[in-house]
């Protein structure tokens, strides 16, 4: 069925003028927590996951960008990318080509996934809201048609700057959190268009904490028109 369409494809682009058949953008990036009170546990996003967003199996002219890197004690930390090139005209069009190169980028994710997956955690601090800021504002500038950050976090900033552990009253006192975190990191005004899931799963300890602090993202995030989702597990529509 799936050589199928994508004949179907191929066909309806020639008779269109040798133009592709119309593609979608996308640009795909991970966060994951490497500090202390963040587990690999509930890791849970699969390269099939990725490929769902990218819808690469509906149309295999779509393209885009994948991004991978942790949230460590330190606000800049090691990049990984992959890319899939669009396909610009018919007249470069080959099929299997196209399919060695959606292959490729298959493997790369998955590489990729599987390498961070397995990183050695539990680092002293964490530097949540710089990184996760600094994805942002790429994400916001992005030509994709579709922008997910996905990010796996407890989200307990302990950044020079500001922590969580130390400031217990901060779900009382949001305008103080905003003041500062915004500081040291202004936010894009506008984040429409970018999909952001946030995934912990909370103990009997974090519990509160994390509802408080998550709550404050949410309602940061959704003012400047991002779609934000907070989950134990990540679920894609």
């Amino acid at each position: 069925m799936k050589k199928l369409a994508f004949s179907m494809l191929v066909g309806l682009a020639i008779l269109s003028g040798c133009q592709p058949p119309k593609e979608t953008q996308a640009e795909v990036s991970i966060l994951i927590d490497i500090t202390g009170s963040n587990g690999h546990s509930e890791i849970d996003i699969t390269t099939n996951d990725v490929l769902e967003i990218f819808n690469l199996n509906k149309n295999p002219f779509n393209y885009g960008k994948f991004r991978i890197s942790t949230l460590t004690e330190t606000h800049l930390a090691k990049i990984d990318q992959a890319k899939l090139r669009p396909v610009k005209s018919m007249s470069e069009y080959n099929q299997y080509s196209r399919e060695s190169e959606i292959k490729k980028f298959q493997k790369t994710v998955d590489d990729l996934l599987t390498e961070y997956k397995n990183l050695e955690n539990g680092k002293q601090a964490s530097s949540i809201f710089i990184p996760l800021s600094k994805e942002l504002r790429k994400l916001s500038r992005s030509n994709a048609q579709r922008k997910v950050l996905i990010v796996y976090t407890d989200l307990f900033e302990n950044s020079s700057f500001y922590s969580s552990y130390s400031d217990n009253d901060f779900s009382q006192n949001p305008a103080k959190l905003t003041k500062i975190l915004m500081q040291n990191a202004p936010l894009s005004n506008d984040l429409d268009g970018v999909e952001i899931f946030i995934i912990y799963n909370p103990v009997l300890g974090t519990d509160s904490q994390f509802l408080a602090i998550s709550k404050w993202y949410k309602k940061l995030l959704e003012k400047r028109n991002a779609e934000v989702f907070i989950g134990a597990n990540l679920i894609l529509d």
